[in-house]
C-alpha cells in the first residue's frame, strides 16, 4: 500500500514536470546555449557513448550533452525492461517500470526541443543485457537504475543549470531511487 501511495505520487509528480517543461517552451532565455542554432535547426551533439555509459566517459558535459545523455539513459532503461519481459516472460513489477520508463521518455524529450538540441539515435536494443532468470534480471534493474541516479547526480553538480532542466533531472532521478528499491526487494523474494 505505501509503496503503491508512493508510485502514484512519482507519477503526478512526473506528469506535473511534464506539463511545466511543456508550458515553458516560450521562456527559453535569451542568450542561452542555442539562441544561434534555433535560426539553423537543432544543434547535434558528439557523444562519447550512450546514456550513463556516455557521461562516465565524458568530461566535458553541455546543456546539450545531458539532455541528450538523459533521453537515451531512460530509453536505454526502457528497452533492457522491454527485453526482459520479451526473455522471460510476463512480471508485474516490470511491466509497470516499463511503463514508467516510458513516462520518463516523455518527461525529458520536450527538453530537447525546447533547447533546440537534436535527438541522438542509437541502436537500444543491442546495447542491453538478457539475463537468464529473473533473479540476474532484478539485479539488472538494480544496476541500470544505480547507474541512472549517478548520471543525473553528476548533471545536477553542474553549475548553471535551467530551473526547467533540473526539475526533470531531480524528479527522474528520484523516480529511478524508487525502482532501485522495487528491484531490491524483488531481488530478495527470488
Amino acid at each position: 500500500m505505501l509503496l503503491n501511495n508512493k508510485m502514484k505520487t512519482m507519477t503526478a509528480v512526473l506528469v506535473l514536470a511534464l506539463i511545466l517543461t511543456a508550458c515553458s517552451t516560450a521562456d527559453k532565455p535569451a542568450g542561452s546555449t542555442n539562441s544561434e542554432a534555433s535560426k539553423t535547426g537543432p544543434v547535434t551533439v558528439a557523444l562519447k557513448g550512450v546514456g550513463a555509459a556516455g557521461v562516465k566517459l565524458d568530461n566535458e558535459l553541455t546543456l546539450e550533452k545531458m539532455l541528450v545523455y538523459s533521453v537515451q539513459d531512460e530509453y536505454v532503461a526502457e528497452q533492457q525492461y522491454k527485453t526482459i519481459l520479451e526473455d522471460l516472460g510476463d512480471n508485474e513489477l516490470f511491466n509497470k517500470i516499463t511503463a514508467e520508463e516510458t513516462m520518463h521518455v516523455s518527461a525529458a524529450l520536450p527538453l530537447l526541443e525546447k533547447y533546440n538540441v537534436a535527438e541522438v539515435d542509437a541502436d537500444y536494443k543491442s546495447i542491453v543485457a538478457h539475463p537468464k532468470d529473473w533473479k540476474e534480471a532484478a539485479e539488472t534493474g538494480v544496476q541500470a537504475e544505480i547507474n541512472n541516479i549517478e548520471m543525473f547526480e553528476t548533471f545536477l553538480k553542474q553549475p548553471n543549470l535551467p530551473d526547467d532542466v533540473k526539475t526533470i533531472f531531480t524528479e527522474l532521478r528520484d523516480a529511478s531511487k524508487v525502482h532501485q528499491t522495487q528491484f531490491e526487494e524483488a531481488g530478495k523474494n527470488l
